[in-house]
């Protein structure tokens, strides 16, 4: 069965952090109408191997489900099949008292998160949103889907590193990973942003890029 290695050491603060901040969203949210539902986009199998070592913790999953003040509804996507099926059964064994309020989605995270933003009613409900990807899957498009309905704390760890391999030091980038990169920032601007001439003339007159 596929393991579910992840991050480093910072995965572990991260984590702590994010679990502190469940109790406090339930507790400040606790005598408003709304019903909370918490989502998690990269849900994984529940447990994760720490970087290259053995140590295996909590995921983002377990920890909420795991949570003294418990959600409304708790949903969590994961497009590897195998992955999905670890989370089904965690519910099925391990929180058959929360079954009801769970829904487990294997799907692409983008057609995931655009279904439940446009199907969930939004005056009454209220979610926070764990977005950590393994890179670039998450695009603008849905981003601006979820900020469109004013009602998700969404937690976002930018894949910085993920995008920063795809840019080339002199900006002559593969095109297939200028579209990628499109995808992620919503458009084309972001060369512009990241790049900028280098004032400083070469030996052969041409002007450099850099980063």
């Amino acid at each position: 069965m596929p393991k579910h290695n992840f991050g480093g050491n910072w995965t572990v603060e991260k984590l702590d952090i994010f679990s502190s901040y469940l109790s406090f969203y339930i507790n400040a949210l606790k005598n408003q109408p709304f019903n909370k539902i918490y989502i998690d986009a990269f849900a994984g199998n529940g447990k994760i191997i720490v970087g290259s070592t053995e140590e295996e913790i909590n995921g983002s999953v377990r920890l909420s489900l795991n949570s003294e003040n418990k959600f409304d509804k708790y949903i969590f996507i994961e497009k590897k099949k195998v992955f999905a099926k670890e989370l089904q059964e965690i519910v099925n064994n391990e929180h058959v008292d929360l079954k009801s309020r769970i829904t487990v989605k294997n799907e692409d995270c983008n057609q995931a998160l655009k279904e439940i933003c446009q199907s969930t009613d939004w005056k009454s409900n209220r979610a926070i949103l764990f977005l950590d990807p393994y890179a670039t899957e998450v695009e603008w498009n849905t981003l601006k889907m979820i900020s469109n309905t004013k009602a998700i704390d969404v937690w976002y760890l930018f894949p910085f590193s993920a995008a920063q391999r795809m840019m080339k030091n002199d900006g002559k980038i593969d095109e297939k990973w200028k579209l990628k990169l499109n995808k992620i920032f919503g458009d084309d601007g972001w060369f512009d942003k990241f790049y900028v001439s280098d004032p400083q003339i070469s030996l052969f007159g041409d002007d450099n890029m850099i980063i």
